[in-house]
This record gives C-alpha cells, structure tokens and sequence, in this order.
C-alpha cells in the first residue's frame, strides 16, 4: 500500500497537467458518443458571436429568511395577509386549480421538458427540490424527472461549477416554483460554468439545441449592448423552443437577454391573496423591469392598449424608435408577498427564505407553457415557441398572446385571459413607468388566468 501511494503521489505532482488533458479528452470523446459536447452540437457558429465581457447577474429579492418547521405550516387568520405564497395558493389565485385533472398528466405538463438556465454550482439543489415538494404534496421529482448538467461555452462538460450562494437561491427558486406549477414535466437545471454573457447565454443554447427542452427559463440578466441583435437571431430564433426571461427587478429599465425579440419577456406585480389563495387584485411593482431596447427591433405584435397614442408615445420617446418594448407578461414579484423557497446552500440548511422578483415569475411562466405545449401535443399540435416572426409559425407564444385578445381593451376575451394591471408604476418618467389599461411597458399585457388562458392557448 505504501509503495502505491507512493506513486499515485508522484504522478500527482509530476503529471497532474496531462491527467487534466485525458479527463478533458476522455469527456469529450463520452460527449460527442452520446450526441453533446464539441462540434456535434451545432454550437460553433453562434459561439464566435462577440459578446460583452462582463458578468451577468441573477434577477431575485430575499425577503425574510426564518427557521423551517415542516410540521407547522403557517396558517394566518383568515383576515390576515399571507406572510408567503404556497405552490397551493399560487395556482389557486391564478386558475391553475381549475386546469389540473387528474386523469390527464398533460395538464400538469407530463412530456415536456423545462430547461432552467443558472450560473455556478449548487450542491443541495436535488435536496432542495426533494424537501419543497414533500413540504407541499408535489410530486417526488427523482432520476427521471430531475436532473443537472455542467457547460462551458455551451459545451457540457463533466466538471462541475464553482460553488456560488447567491446563484444557488436562484436555481433553487427558478427549479422548485417550475416543479410547483408544472409537476410533471421534466426539469433540467444547465449550471453554466460562469455568469459571463458566452456561458449563460450557451447554456441556454445548448439546452434548446442539445437537450431539446421545449421551455427554456433564464433568471438573470445584464446591459444591453450594440451587438446583441445577432445573438438574438443565432441563439433564439428557434421554432421548436419558448424562451422565457425576466425583465429585471430594478424598475424601469431594460435588461438582456429579456428584451429580445424572441424571448417571453415577464415583468413584476403585487399581488393581493387570502391565505386560501383567493384572488385579490395585483398592481405594478415598482421594481418590474420594464422599458424599450435601444438595439432590438420590435416584432408587429398588436397588444391592445388603451389608444394608439400610448404605445406611439412610448416608442417615440424611446432610444431607438421602433425599438423592442417590454415586458410582454406578468407575475407576481413583490418579495413582501413573495415565494417560499428551500436553498440549503444559498440560505442555509434548516432554514428558509421568501424570495420575490420578476426571476420568480419566469420559470412560473415556463412552467404554464410546458402545460399548454402538453396539451398541444395531446391534441396533435406543435408545441409552442417564442419564434414570433418566423414565416409559417403557427405556434408563437407572443403572437398567440396578442392574438386572443385582440379584441381589445375592456373586451369580454381580454379580461377573462388575463388579469389586466392598471395602478402604480416602475419609476418616474410618466407614461413609460405608468402601468395602464391594456398593454403597458411595467406589466406588459398583464398576469395569466390560467383557466381560461390555457386552453385557449391550446385551441390557438
């Protein structure tokens, strides 16, 4: 034994450079046999894109952080405010309630899979994942619903990230409130080796082009810069993919990759409940992200507004007339009524945290299209995406969105799709950070009715 870690030991100091190359080798090679990693990903193109250099940043608010008590469950008074939303509550207040049936899986989104895009490593996320849903009566999500895998540049690798707590909130969040609206989809956590625009942005790519994930949800965000637009057509114009972003938690403003053109862009609400999950109204929340791309060219999506004027103004004040507006939808975000989250890592063990942000309200969204693509296929129909623009498709989410209520503001169709946020705003520029009647550049198009929204977005 002496003699052979005698030379295990050596060879460390003498050779260690060239393990790292055959374990570098020897991943690649495992990759591209079991079709990821190196040139078979179709990668190589969009990669040589120039991108800014610095660090994208995860888009969430931590609230409180309390001590868990699994056996006591807070249950308020009935006449008292929520301290945090339940998986229960929150599908409640927005309808979901109403789709789920228990002899159909496809309307807890069986089939389809949702890619969660995060940087760094987060060791407890299974953990995490396995004590939300016990917690709440979800569904165990193990081997085959659940699982991670490591990139570089968009290339999957068998290294594992860095360890990075502020990223592990994030991943915990965007994975276990996907799992809450969406049970029974598979989930994929990407970790990207860095924040930086190459990995986060080729994580993305991969999970869309490697993984073929039908939803892709990425909670983080960064400054916009001149060349985006290419990176926008390579990385997100794809037909067989719904991009999902948020739009940032730092009130009016604009963040990437949210304000692309082919990205389902979610702004931020407060949202009033009763501890039943009754519905109560939402405003804007001031920290929505919100505002119109100096370098994204808006798509002709006729959101109905309450007169042209509103939008007309908007993209003439903008930086760049014409500009790509956003958010498109909706979610609540307010960490003062925000989301239970487990993030044994991020937090601590034994203690949890109430997170809001309009990165709570995106993996929420994927999660409602998964259900929606779901149904779809049921019903022999392509799943959606957020291509909207591309000749021929007919499964645009955008578009689809705009479509269903445009018969315009106040209308019967409109307000029994979506909750439609007409108070408070994102700032102080006036019409810009004013939530409205109809569309607006806070709170988009408003949050989902997902009783009424789901199927229509399955009979689209």
């Amino acid at each position: 034994m002496q003699g052979i870690e005698s030379v295990s030991s050596g060879l460390g100091r003498a050779s260690r450079s060239g393990l790292w190359a055959l374990a570098a080798f020897v991943s690649a090679s495992l990759l591209q046999a079991c079709g990821g990693g190196g040139e078979d990903t179709g990668l190589a193109s969009p990669a040589a894109i120039e991108m800014p250099q610095q660090e994208m940043q995860p888009i969430h608010i931590v609230g409180d952080v309390l001590p868990d008590a699994p056996s006591d469950l807070e249950k308020p008074a009935a006449t008292t405010a929520p301290r945090y939303l339940t998986p229960a509550m929150t599908r409640k207040a927005y309808g979901l309630d109403q789709v789920y049936a228990a002899d159909n899986p496809a309307t807890q989104g069986a089939g389809q899979t949702i890619a969660i895009i995060a940087a760094y490593h987060n060791p407890g996320i299974a953990s995490d994942l396995a004590l939300f849903s016990s917690r709440f009566g979800l569904p165990a999500c193990g081997t085959g619903c659940f699982s991670v895998v490591y990139t570089r540049n968009g290339v999957r690798t068998v290294f594992a990230p860095a360890v990075n707590k502020n990223w592990a909130v994030e991943s915990s969040l965007d994975v276990e409130w996907a799992h809450a609206i969406a049970p029974l989809a598979k989930i994929v956590l990407v970790e990207a080796a860095s924040a930086s625009y190459q990995d986060l942005l080729g994580a993305a790519y991969y999970a869309a082009n490697t993984l073929g994930a039908g939803v892709v949800t990425m909670s983080f965000g960064g400054s916009e810069w001149s060349g985006e637009a290419a990176v926008s057509n390579a990385y997100f114009r794809n037909t067989r993919t719904a991009f999902v972003a948020a739009t940032g938690d730092s009130g009016h403003g604009t963040a990437y990759p949210s304000v692309s053109p082919y990205v389902l862009a979610v702004g931020g609400t407060t949202l009033a409940v009763s501890p039943a999950g009754d519905y109560g109204g939402e405003v804007a929340w001031s920290g929505s992200g919100g505002g119109i791309s100096a370098y994204e060219s808006a798509l002709p999506i006729a959101w109905p507004t309450v007169t042209p004027v509103n939008v007309a103004n908007s993209w003439l004040t903008a930086p760049a007339p014409g500009g790509r507006p956003v958010p498109d939808v909706s979610f609540n975000a307010d960490p003062a009524i925000g989301f239970f989250v487990v993030s044994q890592t991020g937090i601590g063990a034994g203690y949890y945290a109430i997170v809001g942000g309009t990165s709570a309200g995106a993996p929420q969204w994927a999660g409602l299209i998964a259900i929606a693509s779901a149904l779809r296929a049921q019903a022999g129909k392509p799943v959606l995406n957020t291509a909207q623009g591309v000749a021929d498709n007919g499964a645009a989410v955008n578009t689809a969105l705009a479509q269903l209520s445009s018969n315009g503001v106040g209308a019967s169709a409109y307000a029994a799709l979506f909750y439609d946020i007409t108070a408070l705003g994102n700032g102080s520029c006036g019409l810009l950070c004013n939530a409205s009647a109809g569309w607006d550049l806070v709170t988009g198009i408003g949050s989902p009715n997902a009783a009424t929204l789901l199927p229509a977005l399955v009979a689209y």
